[in-house]
């Protein structure tokens, strides 16, 4: 399987469900007023949210969120909903 292959396979992140993480919910009892934070308060508000409901309720921007959540999720933070834990 090449790269692109499996780059296809993940779900986009205009489409996906995310989920605050264990790991975010620990970062999050540093809140700062911050980007992050503010992505991590929502989730845990919230629960699982969709890039444009994240976007409405944190003021960022469709396309900001479309380089932070990946960042995010692979820093383990945040995590596409249905994936690893329970939610």
């Amino acid at each position: 399987m090449g790269l692109l292959d499996r780059f296809e396979r993940r779900p986009s992140v205009k489409s996906s469900l995310f989920r605050l993480t264990e790991q975010g919910k620990e970062k999050l009892q540093t809140f700062s007023g911050d980007t992050t934070s503010r992505i991590l308060m929502a989730l845990e508000t919230d629960g699982s949210l969709k890039l444009s409901e994240l976007s409405s309720k944190t003021g960022v921007s469709g396309s900001k969120l479309e380089h932070l959540l990946p960042l995010l999720t692979r820093q383990g933070l945040i995590a596409i909903a249905g994936e690893g834990e329970a939610l």
